[in-house]
């Protein structure tokens, strides 16, 4: 019979290494970019070559587009037939890789395999569940090798599977954590760059560069301890040429609608940032701009008012643009309104947070600013008052996008 030739990824150190320490089951933590999917690739193939089969299971179709085209890439002279349709590839030698999306839980049920490899098990909701009632059940017949592969996401069930293998009385599982430094191919300047990002906190570069398992999926991106000794006397606080005044605005009556927020943001020399006066209110729409107006003339020509292009922020903006003293302080702020965005337009002060250069000065309402930044998580959930973490956001977003060099202001700030 001739021989067939093909040619696989190589594995760098790392991957090797992973391979020749694998037991039973296994549970990978990676780094982004460590080579998950490329390690992922040889195993299918080396079980196949051997007339094995394979079950590839992920949290949806879109992590099965790219292994499978690898797969038909790598193996084309020796597939016998492949099913874009059903996602299955069998090979001249007998072996099957078959490809399964986890949004069904009976994924793999009445199949046979000697080994199973979960892609992104960190994402997929239930996991446990389904391992026990679903796929472990698929490897009886052969005694098969069982292996799930993903970048942490919070302490769910693969954080629960990766305290498994580090059980040592549970000499069937192992676990290994693989921080994105362990590839070879990835500069470290790169990684520590992206450390340094202003929109990188640490506890999501913990998460997806060095592979941790962090608290709470990192739902709380300001921690009570960031402020430690960070919460100063209106005395304590520097004076500072310019502070920009951010806007989350909303109108009604209602005592279960949101409310109009905004909160007076400042940096210093050094990149500090101050969060001062807070203002959170339920105001009709006719009194709305009227209270903007008097709230910016109290703060003064050293006052950018920001306000976020939306909704009842264009009747704010227009009102204080017919002001002849404050219109060319009055700034609108594009900062569209995607799901997830209170969560990244909060990034950036988190971030500052987390490092000890975000202060909260005891102005009027600290108490309920610092209450409402301890408990944002930037995923909508019931009750959570996010306005105040909001008209932030909007501030911070202006700050960073104006010039950095503003003109001398003649109106003193009559608060300080």
């Amino acid at each position: 019979m001739p021989t067939i030739e093909i040619q696989l990824p190589k594995m760098h150190e790392g991957q090797a290494e992973l391979e020749s320490q694998m037991r039973r089951f296994n549970v990978v933590a990676c780094g982004r970019r460590w080579g998950k999917t490329e390690y992922q690739i040889i195993r299918p193939i080396k079980r196949a070559i051997n007339s094995e089969y394979y079950g590839w299971f992920a949290p949806n179709y879109k992590f099965l587009d790219e292994p499978f085209r690898k797969l038909i890439k790598y193996c084309k002279p020796i597939i016998k037939r492949s099913n874009g349709t059903d996602r299955v590839i069998e090979f001249i030698t007998g072996g099957q890789i078959e490809f399964w999306t986890l949004e069904d839980e009976n994924a793999g049920r009445g199949r046979k395999y000697h080994e199973v490899g979960i892609d992104e098990a960190g994402l997929v909701n239930d996991l446990g569940t389904i391992w026990r009632e679903a796929i472990r059940p698929t490897l009886s017949d052969y005694q098969g090798q069982g292996c799930f592969y993903g970048t942490p996401k919070g302490k769910n069930w693969f954080f629960e599977a990766w305290q498994l293998g580090e059980n040592p009385e549970k000499q069937d599982w192992a676990s290994f954590r693989r921080p994105t430094l362990s590839n070879p191919y990835i500069p470290p300047s790169e990684v520590e760059d992206a450390r340094n990002d202003p929109m990188m906190d640490e506890a999501t570069f913990q998460q997806e560069y060095e592979a941790k398992f962090v608290e709470n999926d990192i739902s709380y991106l300001f921690l009570a301890s960031y402020f430690h000794e960070r919460v100063i006397e209106p005395n304590e606080c520097p004076l500072l040429k310019t502070w920009y005044r951010g806007w989350d605005t909303a109108t009604s009556e209602k005592q279960t609608a949101d409310e109009t927020a905004c909160v007076k943001l400042g940096f210093d020399d050094n990149g500090n940032a101050y969060l001062r006066f807070p203002i959170s209110m339920r105001l009709s729409p006719g009194d709305l701009t009227t209270r903007a107006e008097e709230i910016a003339m109290q703060d003064g020509l050293n006052t950018y008012q920001v306000v976020e292009a939306h909704n009842t922020g264009y009747a704010i903006f227009n009102q204080l643009q017919r002001n002849n003293v404050l219109k060319t302080m009055v700034k609108l702020q594009q900062i569209g309104g995607k799901q997830g965005d209170k969560r990244q337009r909060a990034l950036p002060l988190a971030t500052l947070a987390s490092k000890g250069r975000l202060y909260i000065v005891k102005d009027p309402g600290w108490q309920d600013l610092f209450s409402c930044l301890t408990s944002f998580t930037g995923v909508k959930k019931a009750n959570e008052r996010d306005h105040l973490i909001d008209a932030c956001s909007v501030a911070s977003i202006w700050a960073r996008e104006s010039p950095s060099l503003t003109e001398e202001l003649p109106w003193k700030n009559p608060y300080q």
